[in-house]
């Protein structure tokens, strides 16, 4: 997947896709999500915007449309103004983006009666809300589709928005549009999840082949432990190397929103997430109603500025918090680790709906299958779910997953069908019960699970890829094949293991793979001071403040001190004092800070560079 280089224009923070390093020794390399200072300012700000320095902040929606319809020629400025820090339009450009999302409104009741308002405020409108089109009737159309609302039943919230669309002559525009973006979705709006059989099927030697594929399995799988383990020594070893490739850092933040979703709550067992052209799927291993409105509050908080995004990572923490017994409740240290996760997936969402635009969520919470004489559901693997979903739509789709995988989900994912996700994925090798899922009962996928040549294989494995009727003894030997034990118990509860119950909560995480995995999540991300000491327990000093907070963190994997500001604020030029320079200070917030006032407006066409304190 593409993704052009993107400047956050709401912080003014350079947020950089790509995989060339940052050259900063300053900066805490987490890839391509490097929260950088974006330079000194020019004190100098355009006079033509002398009426929105005046205007100050937009009261709400009301007062940010009549501002609009008053000053179109500024405003269309604005929207044309270049992302480079070092334009003088840029200071102003990224004060009124900030104030525009601050007050935007998705409403369709809201933006309804504007239908009639300048192509200007549309654009502006778009904008705030991070749509691609700018189109009255095409940007509605995005709008209500990134709402996720089903596509077969009757909507009330539309019957105003019909009044208006047909009064403005928009109404057929509007539902081409809407038509042509659910025609053209990247991802399915519903997906079952379905278990293949393992059973006879009137296969005759169904004996014979399932004990040959067995034994012929085990040792495939055995010896796929032992080339792995030469590889990489261990999967600690493994992660420590995926840490610091940083073509991976894209992959790493989809994993950590994957986790995120999965802690707020504990019996998802483990969530999935797929992610192509601004539209986000979650899977989990034990799918509820909530999954989606878990994504779309990250998203409200990401697209939320200053005290009100504060206030939504609040109540997120709440949520997760309140979903657990008050015999589970989270230490102090497993919740400070999750606020800074939960800090750097809203980063993330944030440059991704920027840059790609605004993402349309879709839950899929179908029931999950039962097998046996008591039909006990059964969990199929979150990530065996997503790659059904991409194996019937073109390809292009990213993966993220919350745990470590399973060495079957591996073998599937990364020897059967390497080209569906083309990422990077590790495994630590432990082998459970297995619910096989029903897009790997083909001959195809099975002959290259089972590898070898026609000479290495079995005949009864052989005569069973080659039988109608003969692939469910092959199923069955890989369900519930088992390898050498490599690692003590994870801790994930196995989708085939009726013994291990659900974890309640999702913190402390459990010793050994699992800690591993959550300690590569964990790379890059930063704790504010008060996080820190929240972390050691209520026994240390309260938190400092003022220009003593910093981040101060030490990385897991590398045992490296760090020390660095997740987020610098846009630095607001002001008028310059004689002959001496202006400082201004970091904060430790990852939210976009909102400017209280404008940049002040100087007629000087000098402009002296203002300096930023280095965090440590």
């Amino acid at each position: 997947m593409s993704i052009r280089p993107f400047r956050d224009c709401t912080t003014g923070l350079g947020e950089d896709f790509t995989t060339e390093p940052a050259g900063d020794d300053d900066v805490s390399r987490d890839g391509p999500f490097r929260l950088v200072s974006a330079g000194p300012r020019p004190s100098a700000v355009r006079p033509r915007y002398q009426a929105l320095r005046e205007h100050g902040p937009f009261a709400n929606f009301a007062d940010f449309v009549d501002f609009t319809t008053r000053n179109e020629e500024l405003t269309a400025d604005l929207l044309e103004a270049p992302a480079s820090p070092h334009s003088p339009d840029a200071p102003m450009a990224q004060y009124w983006l900030a104030q525009a999302r601050r007050v935007a409104s998705d409403s369709l009741a809201d933006l309804g009666p504007l239908i009639w308002q300048s192509a200007t405020l549309w654009r502006a409108i778009g904008r705030s809300l991070n749509l691609t089109e700018t189109d009255r009737a095409n940007l509605l159309a995005e709008l209500y589709w990134t709402k996720g609302r089903d596509n077969e039943a009757f909507d009330e919230e539309l019957v105003p928005l019909d009044a208006h669309l047909r009064k403005a002559g928009l109404f057929e525009d509007f539902y081409m549009q809407l038509a042509m973006l659910r025609d053209g979705q990247a991802l399915p709006d519903t997906a079952p999840i379905e278990m293949a059989t393992t059973k006879a099927a009137g296969y005759r030697d169904y004996r014979q082949a399932a004990a040959a594929a067995t034994k012929f399995m085990e040792k495939r799988v055995s010896d796929l432990q032992t080339r792995l383990l030469r590889e990489h020594r261990s999967h600690q070893e493994w992660l420590r190397e995926m840490a610091g490739l940083p073509e991976l850092d894209y992959d790493r933040s989809l994993d950590r929103l994957a986790d995120v979703l999965t802690s707020l709550k504990g019996d998802r067992v483990c969530v999935a997430i797929l992610t192509k052209a601004a539209r986000s799927g979650i899977t989990a291993n034990r799918p509820d109603g909530l999954m989606a409105e878990d994504l779309e509050a990250l998203l409200r908080a990401s697209r939320a500025v200053g005290s009100a995004a504060e206030a939504q990572l609040a109540e997120l923490t709440r949520l997760m918090t309140s979903r657990l017994s008050p015999e589970a409740q989270p230490t102090s240290r497993a919740k400070a680790r999750f606020q800074a996760r939960l800090r750097k997936t809203v980063a993330f969402l944030r440059t991704l709906e920027q840059s790609q635009g605004r993402i349309r969520v879709i839950g899929y919470n179908s029931a999950l299958p039962v097998a046996g004489d008591q039909d006990h559901e059964q969990e199929m693997h979150a990530e065996m779910q997503a790659l059904a979903i991409s194996l019937n739509h073109p390809k292009g789709a990213k993966l993220g997953v919350a745990k470590l995988c399973r060495i079957k989900c591996w073998m599937v994912l990364q020897d059967v069908w390497p080209g569906v996700f083309d990422r990077m994925l590790a495994t630590h090798m432990t082998t459970y019960p297995w619910p096989p899922p029903l897009f790997l009962a083909k001959k195809e996928p099975l002959t290259r699970l089972y590898g070898g040549s026609l000479t290495e294989r079995p005949k009864e494995v052989e005569a069973a890829l080659a039988h109608p009727v003969g692939l469910g003894p092959l199923m069955n030997a890989f369900a519930h094949v088992k390898g050498r034990k490599i690692t003590d118990d994870t801790g994930y509860a196995s989708s085939g293991d009726d013994a291990e119950p659900l974890p309640s909560s999702p913190v402390p995480p459990p010793a050994g793979p699992d800690q591993d995995f959550q300690d590569y999540l964990g790379t890059g991300v930063q704790l504010t001071s008060a996080e820190e000491l929240a972390a050691q327990g209520p026994a240390r000093p309260s938190p400092i403040s003022g220009a003593s907070a910093r981040k101060v963190t030490e990385s897991p994997l590398t045992k490296v001190k760090r020390s660095t500001s997740v987020i610098s604020p846009v630095p607001v030029p002001t008028r310059p004092r004689s002959s001496t320079t202006t400082t201004t200070s970091t904060t430790t917030s990852t939210t976009p800070r909102v400017p209280d006032k404008p940049p002040t407006i100087t007629t000087s066409r000098r402009s002296s560079s203002s300096q930023r304190k280095k965090s440590r």
